[in-house]
């Protein structure tokens, strides 16, 4: 789109355009809300100029800081530039109370289209919704029974436990009325905006948990990094290992201690999950970023380590087959044909501290992915060589002997790649293996 025919636009919506800067003001009532949301639904001209703001850079929007956003917006900046970035802004907040299923081309034009801006990327015994399905902004989601994994169009990944209620209001956020949720936003992303009854949640870079119960007390707990809470009057960032609890939206929200059993369930869907049984867990939060330094002698651990990376073809890699796994297997290698983009997961055994009993210890496990297996590392030298591309920055891997697949054990692939069944046969030595499942589209 150009800027003369920017400017021609703008210049026939003075009033739609004060309207839609001034609805991220606190003094915005509701009558000023119900007026633009007329405005929108009665006129396909107004609906056209809206949202040409909000499509043209709602992922820009989305990542601009919370800091930076709030300090421009009081200084009201003279300059085009300025008004035609916060005005993109204003039109986020707007028609995301309004279900769009329509967006204007650079002609001018009006064309039906579904604007997908979240899809499921995994289920767990959920009823009412299915894997790949996709929503739009200003979709309502219930969920009755189960766990779900959305994952937005930003990045951001959204795991929710039934019973629960929400908004899509946007590529990077949405509004939570009821439910249990993990919210991890990986890489560089940020922004992602969670609003509840009594909240207003952004994300600074982190991992974190919410809880919205039915009166609308808003409940969070920071596992990694921070997130900014800008429900009451003035803002506070919250760190991970803290957790806050908000009873009404103009009060600030109180500490209190550290959640993290009530997470459990969507922290592990967050990573794509579906179930673990026998003697396996997921590392908790905290845990799972140096998991050379995590000691349980009654189980195995799966670390979620680093994704979206890219393997180069050509990458040495133990196995991509299904089936069995065993001694003398390790000394195989293959190398991938093609390029691979995936996430990593590290399974441990680490006990500790040696043992009186000569015996080996017996650990079975059955593991349940919601996307396939496309890999597996099993050799000692093989998980050296792949630490630096896929465990976590400051794992704490280095100082670990013995790694990797060892006679009597054994890892089973299943046909549709999707489940591994484990029997590791150990007595005082650290086993580790590594499971390479294609990354989120």
């Amino acid at each position: 789109m150009s800027e003369s025919i920017h400017h021609d636009k703008t210049d026939g919506f003075k009033e739609l355009e004060s309207m839609l800067l001034n609805s991220v003001n606190a003094d915005f009532s509701g009558a000023d809300r119900d007026l633009l949301n007329s405005l929108l639904r009665e006129s396909a001209d107004a609906r056209a100029f809206a949202s040409e703001l909000l499509f043209d850079d709602a992922l820009l929007a989305d990542s601009l800081s919370t800091e930076a956003a709030e300090a421009s917006f009081r200084d009201k900046a003279s300059s085009r530039q300025n008004s035609t970035v916060w005005i993109r802004i204003a039109a986020v907040v707007v028609i995301c109370l309004i279900p769009l299923g329509w967006m204007v081309s650079h002609q001018g034009s009006t064309q039906t289209i579904e604007t997908t801006v979240a899809s499921i990327q995994g289920t767990n015994r959920i009823t009412g919704l299915k894997h790949g399905q996709t929503f739009q902004i200003g979709e309502r989601v219930e969920i009755e029974r189960g766990r779900a994994v959305l994952r937005f169009a930003s990045g951001a990944k959204f795991a929710i436990e039934a019973p629960a209620s929400f908004v899509i209001t946007g590529p990077n956020g949405a509004d939570l009325d009821v439910g249990r949720a993990t919210i991890r936003v990986p890489g560089e992303i940020k922004g992602f905006t969670l609003v509840t009854p009594t909240e207003k949640i952004v994300d600074l870079g982190t991992a974190f948990g919410i809880e919205v119960a039915e009166n609308g007390t808003t409940s969070v707990a920071v596992f990694e990094g921070e997130v900014e809470l800008l429900g009451a009057s003035r803002a506070r960032r919250i760190f991970a290992g803290q957790s806050t609890q908000s009873t009404q939206s103009k009060l600030p929200a109180q500490s209190i201690p550290h959640l993290v059993d009530a997470f459990l369930n969507t922290w592990e869907t967050s990573f794509g999950v579906e179930s673990v049984r026998g003697d396996l867990r997921v590392s908790r939060p905290g845990e799972r970023l140096a998991p050379g330094l995590v000691i349980d002698s009654s189980s195995l651990l799966l670390f979620p380590e680093r994704e979206n990376v890219t393997l180069p073809e050509g990458y040495a890699l133990n196995s991509t087959r299904t089936g069995l796994h065993q001694y003398p297997f390790r000394s195989q290698i293959e190398y991938l044909t093609e390029s691979l983009t995936v996430d990593s997961y590290l399974l441990q055994y680490h006990p500790g501290v040696k043992t009186s009993s000569s015996k080996d210890r017996v650990f079975t496990a059955e593991l349940h992915f919601d996307r396939p297996v496309v890999g597996l590392i099993l050799r000692p030298d093989q998980l050296d060589a792949s630490d630096a591309v896929l465990a976590m920055p400051g794992a704490q891997l280095k100082n670990i002997s013995r790694r990797g697949i060892n006679k009597d054990d054994q890892v089973e692939l299943s046909d549709d790649r999707r489940t591994l069944y484990i029997r590791m046969s150990i007595q005082d030595s650290v086993d580790q293996i590594r499971v390479l499942v294609e990354a989120g589209a």
